[in-house]
């Protein structure tokens, strides 16, 4: 893997960060104490499309993250050839960890706040919450 190629992924990558802190702080900068998950649910609802669109970078921040450290492993892995491969095991434990849990919150987020929004099913929500 050539330099360039890295420094071009870490670009993407670094720019994809900063687009994940404008949209955290765009969503989150003006949330109030939350005292009920109704209260959090309404929040949510009403900045539903930076929440989706905040996961879905997250998601794509993922995919950066493993496309920059499978680089870095290609780029050192000549020179250092063990040490890399121990830290290119757990590269992909991070990918599908991370993205299953920012596509869980696109995925099955949403259908669990419609269950919690209907009256018939509100109980099995808050079982599902499992908040005490």
């Amino acid at each position: 893997m050539k330099p360039k190629t890295i420094g071009v992924i870490a670009t993407i990558a670094i720019v994809t960060n900063i687009l994940w802190i404008i949209l955290m702080i765009a969503m989150e900068g003006d949330a109030p104490i939350f005292n009920t998950v109704a209260d959090r649910i309404s929040f949510i609802e009403a900045k539903a499309f930076l929440y989706r669109i905040s996961y879905i970078n997250a998601a794509f921040l993922t995919v950066i993250g493993t496309l920059f450290m499978t680089s870095l492993y290609l780029y050192s892995k000549k020179k250092y050839e063990f040490w890399s491969t121990i830290a290119f095991v757990f590269v992909p434990i991070y990918a599908v960890l991370n993205l299953f849990s920012y596509l869980s919150q696109i995925i099955i987020v949403p259908p669990l706040l419609a269950l919690y929004s209907t009256p018939e099913t509100k109980v099995l929500a808050r079982l599902l919450h499992l908040k005490k």
